[in-house]
């Protein structure tokens, strides 16, 4: 795991070092270099097929071949494009994917590049909110908002989700207001009613993704479970057409953890123990260890929920010694990442019990 970390890190002070040369270079020529990085067309055609990706988003937005199609080239092109005939031009495939919604490489939930500082905040918020410490990166979001447009309704998603998030958990907000915010954030370029219709007819980038996994948090936080579940079947219907392992498993593993959160809360245990074993046992053979704290934390709640609640009974000693063995491995997992909101809550929950 360490090995990856570092790999990660090489990598990423590799794309900071051309990033300072490019710069370097532009002010030595006076020259404004406009960075496209929006389009990276091909990097996941591994994991996505482009045919597909085309025909799902146009049935997902209720448009005919012909709808797409005008304006960028003729719809014998999009049939034949959906059908796997023909390739279409890089120029034709990004203002079809305009079109849709989608910003260019598929999945993106980045800010377009502006300059470094913006890709460093950009990169530390993200780091911050990956780990759930949304106070922490409130004065970085301030910063990158005033450095891009947020009329742009990628960066409403991207960074103006995060700054909602802040003022909910700051208790600014209700989460009926969240909950709002979510769904409105989604219709910007999204069709809500045939993404709940046809589950398995749609594609969603990850800035749609990561908003229908926090509405459906958001529903079972407020007791809606029924609507709930209507979301979550949506999710697992994504997971399970896409390759994870191409794109990014520590993702996947964040909205497994939520499906099966939900599973838990409405006391469908043994779905969620599965779904969450499965999850560990995924992450681990691909030695991704990002996010398996609340994996391991949803097993261990399982386990004294069903005791308590289903059971209507106090844990036995036995029983008690292996919730606390489960809460010290997320308690590990959770300082390894800097985590420090979970391992604190563990930390209380460790010490309650052995106080019982």
């Amino acid at each position: 795991a360490m090995q990856r970390t570092k790999q990660v890190d090489d990598e990423y002070n590799k794309i900071e070092s051309w990033y300072n040369i490019i710069d370097g270079i532009a002010k030595k020529l006076d020259v404004e270099i406009k960075f496209d990085a929006k389009y990276n067309l091909y990097k996941w055609e591994d994991a996505y097929c482009l045919a597909d990706v085309i025909k799902d988003r146009r049935t997902m937005h209720g448009l005919s071949q012909a709808k797409l199609a005008e304006g960028i080239c003729s719809t014998q092109t999009v049939f034949r494009v959906e059908t796997k005939k023909r390739t279409p031009h890089p120029q034709t495939t990004k203002e079809l994917l305009q079109k849709l919604g989608l910003i260019g490489d598929l999945c993106v939930d980045r800010v377009p590049y502006v300059d470094l500082e913006t890709f460093n905040l950009d990169f530390e918020i993200r780091r911050e909110f990956s780990l759930q410490n949304y106070l922490e990166m409130e004065e970085k979001l301030e910063q990158l908002i005033n450095k891009v447009d947020m009329t742009d309704s990628n960066n409403i998603q991207c960074i103006g989700h995060k700054q909602i998030i802040v003022e909910w958990v700051k208790g600014n907000i209700t989460t009926e207001q969240y909950y709002d915010y979510l769904v409105e954030a989604l219709e910007l370029t999204a069709n809500i009613k045939n993404i709940l219709q046809k589950p398995d007819k749609i594609h969603l980038n990850f800035n749609e993704l990561e908003l229908i996994v926090n509405i459906m948090k958001v529903l079972d936080e407020m007791g809606k479970q029924e609507e709930a579940l209507k979301w979550l079947k949506v999710v697992e219907k994504y997971l399970e057409k896409t390759n994870w392992t191409i794109l990014s498993i520590s993702r996947y593993i964040f909205y497994a953890n939520t499906i099966t959160s939900v599973y838990g809360n409405i006391g469908k245990f043994e779905w969620s123990n599965c779904g969450s074993y499965e999850t560990l046992y995924y992450g681990v053979a691909n030695n991704i260890w990002q996010n398996l704290d609340t994996t391991i934390y949803g097993i261990g709640w399982n386990f004294r929920q069903e005791i308590e609640t289903v059971q209507n009974r106090a844990m036995t000693k036995k029983e008690q010694k292996k919730y606390i063995d489960i809460m010290k491995a997320v308690y590990t997992l959770s300082e390894i990442e800097g985590n420090k909101t979970r391992s604190n809550k563990v930390k209380v929950l460790i010490e309650m019990q052995k106080l019982i």
